[in-house]
């Protein structure tokens, strides 16, 4: 049995050159990751708080990117390339889009490549409408938002004919699969019979690629629909499938009798509607917007999988909205992009993780400069409330071959496993996970820290107690008080629990103190409580006073002043 790696393309028309970009700084970062790590680890060292907030960290990163030479090619980081529509596409270029001229073998295109068709292909596809049509589609687009007459796909068919020629799914060696979804859309004279089938390179049968492709990106009302197989119609599979996961991760199974490591979704921007759910133009066109959104069955995928085993990348600025499946600025789609590695710390956040995930697949020379890089990843993402993301990477990391130089490695992988369970507040996966941990009285002091917590989770006081004063032996830190005060507070002592946070700071970790407040307000300290509140209100430190006003609202309602409560609670 071996684990895989699925890379999911949605549909989305010309918008698939966002996939394309963002994939060629996946992977990049992935190369970079793999040949010279110490040179983004240098850029990251001092961002565990803000990783990429600032604009000279980013700026430096993308230098580094950019300027990567010969990258990882992208089927060497996953075993299969799903995809609908444009993404299907795309991902049988990337697994064969060229062909040998000497062999007749089929051969990888680049990213590089396929954003140059995508310029090619585009304009040919998406020709504007003449006479009578130009306006009545453009009517049409006004008022239900899509057009009526359906585009030509001759220019599509003839693209493909360019590129796969008369190459079949048997054409194509095993090193990584292609899939395709369509839907089948066949009725006899009773009823109409719809289901989603899906044709990959492994199943070595004679259907013509073009034929596939063709399929897939058969897009109802854009195109004439249907697209005939074998006698039998098709349409395209973005209609409930979107992102591909749904018949890409059971085929695989099939196929391999392993399990997912990681599925990582990449798509174009998401179209969002502000109009309120009534009225016949909206329900004209939700439903199409929703059957083709790649987003949802991305989640709906996640949900059916353990978490840690999936990301997600595509544009979040507002901007790319404004692009439609049929958009020929293509310049301005592909320069975005670009422009959002500067702008939008969100965009090299998701880059590096998915990268530390695939690069843990490749052969690296220096694997403790790469976890430093992930511990500074994964730290961020658990502070940020993103620990799911830290799984990803921390369960790539755990998966390592054993040895005696990356045990201690491995070790810490599986630290930063339990640790994201417990972030996600799934305790009892995060005790199990912390069961294959091994540490010493001499250890870490954060693995007496998660130990401590995660006994406090399970009820059992009295362990905690001993962990977390085990790690105050070896480590003083807030973190520390704050959860031993916790234990305490637990056991009813009120007074030790006092006693040790005694000593917080304003400028320290929000949580201390208003821990420490609450406990004087449960302790009956109401006064004390409001002098520290006033001083904390006006605490540069404090990220949300929203905590601080509900305090004082506490404090006031138990002083009898209810009027003063109630402004503090509405603040």
């Amino acid at each position: 049995m071996s684990d895989f790696n699925i890379l999911a393309l949605d549909g989305g028309g010309s918008r698939g050159i966002m996939e394309a970009v963002i994939l060629q700084d996946l992977m990049n970062t992935v190369t970079m990751l793999r040949d010279h790590p110490e040179d983004l680890l240098d850029v990251i060292k001092n961002e565990k708080v803000s990783l990429f907030r600032k604009l000279e960290t980013r700026e430096a990163f993308a230098k580094l990117i950019d300027n990567v030479e010969n990258p990882v090619h992208v089927t060497e980081a996953f075993d299969m390339i799903s995809g609908t529509s444009t993404g299907a596409l795309i991902g049988f270029s990337l697994v064969g889009g060229k062909e040998d001229p000497e062999t007749g073998k089929r051969l990888p295109m680049t990213l590089l490549e396929i954003i140059d068709f995508y310029h090619e292909l585009t304009p040919k596809i998406f020709q504007a409408f003449e006479g009578v049509s130009k306006y009545t589609n453009g009517l049409a687009k006004a008022v239900l938002g899509t057009q009526i007459d359906p585009f030509d796909n001759t220019s599509l068919l003839n693209f493909l004919e360019k590129y796969f020629g008369h190459s079949t799914l048997q054409d194509f060696d095993d090193k990584c699969i292609a899939l395709a979804t369509a839907r089948r859309m066949e009725h006899n004279s009773e009823f109409l019979y719809d289901a989603m089938n899906s044709f990959d390179t492994k199943s070595h049968t004679s259907i013509k690629v073009t034929d596939v492709l063709m399929a897939t990106t058969n897009v109802p009302i854009y195109f004439k629909t249907p697209w005939y197989i074998r006698g039998v119609p098709y349409v395209d599979g973005g209609l409930g499938a979107n992102c591909s996961f749904s018949v890409a991760i059971p085929r695989m199974q099939e196929l391999t009798d392993g399990q997912l490591q990681f599925g990582l979704s990449v798509g174009p921007s998401r179209t969002t509607q502000k109009v309120e759910p009534n009225g016949l133009k909206f329900w004209q066109t939700y439903f199409p917007r929703r059957s083709l959104d790649g987003y949802h069955p991305f989640i709906e995928a996640k949900a059916q999988h353990p978490p840690g085993s999936f990301m997600r990348l595509w544009p979040k600025s507002e901007h790319f909205k404004d692009f439609n499946t049929d958009d020929l600025r293509l310049t301005e789609m592909q320069e975005g992009v670009g422009q959002e590695k500067l702008q939008d710390p969100r965009y090299l956040q998701d880059i590096i993780v998915s990268a530390l995930v695939i690069v843990t697949r490749l052969q690296n020379k220096d694997l403790k400069t790469l976890f430093d890089i992930a511990k500074v990843v994964m730290d961020f993402n658990i502070k940020s409330k993103n620990a799911e993301y830290a799984m990803c990477v921390a369960k790539a990391f755990a998966k390592l071959p054993t040895d005696d130089e990356n045990e201690d490695l491995k070790n810490e992988a599986l630290y930063y496993v339990a640790l994201s369970y417990y972030g996600m507040n799934i305790f009892a996966q995060a005790d199990e996970e912390f069961k294959k941990v091994k540490f010493s009285a001499d250890s870490d002091a954060k693995f007496w820290i998660l130990k401590g917590k995660i006994d406090f989770q399970k009820g059992d006081f009295t362990d905690a107690e001993e962990a977390l004063v085990q790690a105050k032996s070896i480590d003083e830190s807030w973190e520390i008080n704050l959860y031993l005060s916790k234990v305490l507070v637990a056991t009813g002592k009120i007074d030790e629990a006092l006693k040790l946070a005694d000593n917080a700071l304003l400028n320290e970790d929000q949580s201390v103190t208003c821990h420490k407040i609450q406990m004087m307000i449960d302790n009956g300290q109401i006064d004390e409580a409001l002098e520290i509140l006033g001083r904390c209100n006006i605490g540069e430190h404090f990220h949300s006073k929203a905590d601080v006003a509900s305090l004082e609202g506490q404090c006031f309602f138990l002083k009898g002043d209810v009027k003063e409560s109630l402004q503090r609670h509405n603040r």
